[in-house]
């Protein structure tokens, strides 16, 4: 089974979305990692404040059970956008994570949504991606 997952987004910017394992106890944390890369052959601006990208979290019959928030509540500024040439990538500071107390099988999947900042940018990238969904397991005595 794999625990990581790239989505493509018109072949510009890729995210992963990682997993460090594909089964936990009840009650241990479970802590996605996310990469967005430039796959073009262009440089193009994201927003560089680099707060993690959400996440979800399904059980095995697709209900939705936990959605992680956004810290970035605003749009970005010009000032706040960050380059990122082609081939290279901005790794996301771990995301905050989640403990799922009930054993079951579940699906994660990332989802990274970046507005166009309220001043018009040259060169921004701009959209949504959502990655497939990544099955994980939680079984096992709880975890204090």
């Amino acid at each position: 089974r794999k625990i990581e997952d790239t989505t493509t987004w018109i072949q510009f910017a890729n995210m992963s979305f990682k997993l460090q394992k594909e089964s936990y106890v009840p009650g241990e944390s479970l802590r996605p990692t996310f990469v967005l890369k430039n796959g073009s052959k262009k440089t193009f601006r994201v927003d560089g404040r680099l707060q993690p990208p959400m996440y979800e979290i399904r059980d095995r019959g697709g209900k939705v059970i936990f959605v992680s928030e956004t810290k970035t509540k605003t749009l970005p500024k010009a000032r706040d956008l960050t380059k990122l040439k082609p081939g290279k990538e901005i790794i996301f500071p771990e995301a905050e994570g989640v403990a799922v107390d009930k054993p079951g099988a579940y699906t994660i999947r990332g989802v990274y949504v970046f507005f166009e900042p309220e001043e018009r940018v040259e060169d921004i990238w701009a959209g949504t991606l959502r990655t497939a969904p990544i099955p994980f397991t939680v079984s096992g005595e709880k975890k204090d």
